[in-house]
């Protein structure tokens, strides 16, 4: 099989924004709680539905990662799980903690027009 553009090992790059570290009394029944919850808070006062659009640009989420490659033993791009080197530049992008690290700042891919 030829290596994929850029001549690196990933097949493909996936990011996956969801909960991690999650407790729950079965596998049938939703968590009661997640380390991690992952959700991103975002804030449009003046946001009309009418006339107002939400773009989010991944290139700028994608923008300090090196898609061309996946860390070995890991899933394929960033799948949120804990210690996977795929995913800090990802996360500080949404502005999320991740692995106890604090985003640089605030998210910075959602723009209002």
């Amino acid at each position: 099989m030829p290596a994929p553009q850029g001549g690196g090992n990933a097949s493909g790059f996936s990011v996956h924004l969801g909960s991690t570290l999650c407790a729950s009394p079965s596998k049938t029944q939703g968590p009661s709680s997640c380390q991690n919850s992952n959700r991103i808070d975002i804030r449009m006062p003046d946001f009309n539905v009418a006339k107002d659009v939400v773009v989010i640009d991944m290139g700028r989420v994608l923008s300090n990662s090196n898609v061309d490659v996946n860390t070995e033993g890991t899933s394929p791009g960033c799948m949120s799980f804990p210690k996977d080197a795929d995913c800090p530049a990802i996360m500080g992008a949404f502005g999320l903690t991740y692995d106890g690290v604090k985003a640089a700042g605030p998210q910075r891919f959602i723009f209002k027009k």
